[in-house]
């Protein structure tokens, strides 16, 4: 809480960072478990937005692209 946000010492440890959000503003967030040396880690991005993924998840369903375009024209799904 906001206890925890206060902490100078996990600020200065690293255990926090600040993220930009389209629709929030600035987040704070808590950062990767570790840094390596040679290879990726920590998280690229947030979270999806909301209907980020939908036609991606909906067509790994076997839905069909008319299917889901009526859908999105219905306003049942968000489409981004």
């Amino acid at each position: 809480g906001d206890e925890a946000l206060g902490c100078d010492w996990l600020w200065g440890e690293r255990f926090y960072e600040l993220r930009d959000d389209p629709y929030w503003g600035e987040l704070v967030t808590s950062r990767a478990y570790a840094d390596f040396s040679r290879g990726g880690a920590g998280y690229g991005s947030l979270h999806p937005e909301l209907g980020e993924h939908t036609v991606e998840v909906l067509l790994s369903f076997g839905v069909e692209p008319d299917r889901i375009r009526a859908l999105a024209k219905d306003r049942v799904i968000f489409r981004r």
